[in-house]
């Protein structure tokens, strides 16, 4: 048998301790996508990988993302959370590229695979094929059962909780709109942002209805066709319509799976999308942005069809004039031109809708991400630099609000009210730009976070939360007491306690009891080793309730005989 994977001690690890391979996910298989922050194709195989610890929830299947920053602005690791919003998978930073030698990787993204041993089974290129993946998990658990080496317990993932980077805006009817992934809805907001109207129930899916039925994954642009509010929603893949005046949602294009269609031409649900991260109206059409597609794609309202306008759908010309789109982040329309913002190239180019053909008018941006286009005007959000940038046509962009004004990582634009407004995911704030001359503005938060549902809090996935550090006296029987939710069950009941020790060289002795409640608690004995520091993996657990733990510790001399936990 080949030697188990040791993962490099360099690597940072966001929002829980160090993960150690073996012992913490012995008995699992780990899935570890390698990724940056900059590449679109990236963070499409860290939602596979998300999406397949999803569907294997209560079986020990563990997803690892390992960013690769490449570039000084990928070293953020607040941006790397925000990307990672919410998704059940452990985190971790690969800063000094030790793990990509250690797996003499040549590109990424990248997929790799460990049995229940921690051995590589599988190591690829680029963006996985979901049922594949599925496939080639299921395969190694089901070896793992046969040779009885699966986990006792399985690990649970404890999502980042950060506010999304996903944000888009849309001015009508004398209301701002904003699309939202942190809440998984469309909201209408006043002048002030103040919220008057909310379509989506909170829960992250595709679901159609009512405002209040309806759930989004990801809804990142808008734009008003008619009576209708058009919503591209990255996260299922789908463009979705909202009827304003009583709110009814429905799907109008998407299968609500990632596409390979490069083409198009069928209608309504039967046509796949591919990533469609911006939106703009021209001609009576909608113009969709599919980023990972590299096109653009027209859609007909009437007859609800989609097919591919510009773009090879490659990232390189084959011909001479070949016109190439590399992930187009935002667009705009404006008479005969469209106006297309390419994110990884860093570039804003023009296509001249009168001979189809499309030259650079801008270069050197770091990572532009929504575009504006205002009475002769274009304004650029630059996402990284951070700063927002206006011109007029024929001259060069030049800085009109930027981190000096406070900006973190500005993502969407829109004018209205005579104002024009930004939204900083960085900040989680609105900021409405009153006078473009010296820049007065107003900073408003957009929305109380801590009413929003998780993205995996409604799917059948148990999640962990990450406790303080707790101090614990080394060569003892430790008394750890973990608080029943008061409406579970009665005092009096049965629970199940587990405790797995996660840390190299182990800590503690794993624990497994099944104890009563008393008092609104229950006690188990931890016998604990040696000075160290590393983590527990706990599980409470009963008919009425699960509650997992990430629990950082520290074995001193001094550490305490009795901790309590909840």
């Amino acid at each position: 048998m080949s030697a188990p994977l040791v993962l490099p001690s360099s690597l940072q690890w966001l929002g829980r301790p160090p993960l150690w391979l073996d012992p913490g996910c012995r008995g699992h298989v780990t899935a570890l996508v390698l990724w940056r922050l900059g590449c679109g194709h990236g963070f499409e195989a860290v939602a596979d990988v998300a999406r397949a610890v999803v569907e294997f929830a209560g079986r020990p299947v563990v997803g690892l993302a390992v960013h690769v920053p490449c570039l000084p602005a990928e070293r953020d690791p607040a941006r790397v959370v925000r990307a990672l919003h919410e998704l059940p998978l452990a985190a971790v930073i690969d800063a000094e590229h030790a793990l990509v030698r250690q797996l003499a990787l040549m590109a990424l993204p990248a997929l790799v695979l460990l049995d229940a041993h921690g051995v590589v089974r599988f190591q690829g290129i680029g963006v996985p094929h979901p049922r594949r993946l599925a496939e080639a998990i299921t395969v190694l658990l089901d070896e793992a059962e046969h040779r009885g080496e699966l986990a006792a317990m399985a690990w649970a993932p404890a999502p980042l909780r950060a506010p999304s980077g996903w944000r888009g805006l849309c001015a009508h009817d004398g209301q701002l709109w904003l699309a939202d992934a942190n809440t998984h809805r469309v909201h209408a907001l006043d002048r002030q942002a103040r919220v008057v109207r909310t379509i989506g129930s909170g829960r992250a899916g595709r679901d159609d209805g009512t405002a209040g039925e309806a759930s989004f994954q990801q809804p990142v642009a808008m734009v008003v066709q008619d009576d209708v509010l058009l919503v591209a929603d990255v996260g299922s893949h789908t463009l979705r319509a909202i009827e304003l005046p009583g709110g009814l949602v429905s799907t109008w294009c998407g299968t609500g799976r990632r596409s390979t269609d490069r083409t198009g031409g069928a209608y309504g649900r039967d046509q796949g999308l591919c990533t469609p991260v911006a939106l703009c109206r021209h001609d009576g059409a909608v113009v969709i942005a599919q980023q990972q597609a590299h096109q653009l794609w027209q859609f007909d309202p009437m007859t609800r069809a989609a097919a591919a306008w510009f773009g090879t759908g490659e990232r390189q010309a084959r011909a001479e004039h070949e016109l190439v789109l590399e992930t187009p982040a935002a667009i705009a329309a404006d008479g005969e031109t469209i106006w297309v913002a390419e994110a990884e190239r860093g570039i804003v180019r023009t296509i001249d809708l009168g001979h189809g053909q499309g030259r650079v008018v801008w270069d050197g941006l770091q990572r532009p991400v929504a575009i504006l286009r205002h009475e002769g005007r274009t304004f650029v959000a630059d996402a990284w630099q951070p700063a927002v940038l206006v011109a007029r046509d024929g001259e060069p962009l030049r800085p009109l609000v930027t981190a000096a004004n406070g900006l973190v990582e500005p993502v969407a634009l829109a004018w209205f009210a005579g104002r024009l407004w930004i939204a900083d995911a960085g900040r989680n704030e609105l900021l409405a730009v009153e006078e473009l001359g010296n820049l007065t503005g107003q900073w408003m938060p957009v929305l109380d976070l801590s009413a929003a549902a998780a993205v995996v809090g409604k799917a059948p996935l148990e999640l962990a939360t990450v406790l303080p550090r707790l101090r614990l006296r080394e060569h003892s029987d430790v008394a750890l007491r973990l608080r029943v939710p008061a409406g579970a069950a009665a005092y009096g009941g049965r629970w199940s306690v587990d405790v797995e020790d996660e840390a190299e060289p182990r800590l503690a002795v794993p624990c497994r009891r099944v104890v009563m409640a008393s008092g609104g608690m229950v006690e188990v004995l931890l016998a604990v080793g040696e000075v160290g520091v590393g983590a527990l993996r706990v599980r409470l657990g009963s008919d009425a309730a699960v509650l997992r733990y990430v629990v950082p510790i520290e074995v001193a001399v001094d550490g305490e005989l009795g901790v309590e936990l909840g």
